[in-house]
């Protein structure tokens, strides 16, 4: 449905979905050391060179 009303949009949320299932245990960690330091951290995380 919304890739036929806003396909931007729905192709935006397919690439951010995609990138937060590849990382989730990097971004998981990531979230578990910025709930133990209180604040902000930085993280790395995979970003592929081609779609596919």
């Amino acid at each position: 449905m919304m890739s036929a009303g806003d396909p931007a949009s729905a192709q935006f949320m397919s690439t951010a979905s995609q990138l937060v299932y590849a990382n989730n245990e990097a971004i998981e960690k990531c979230r578990a050391a910025a709930a133990k330091a209180g604040r902000d951290q930085t993280c790395s995380i995979v970003v592929p060179g081609t779609e596919g």
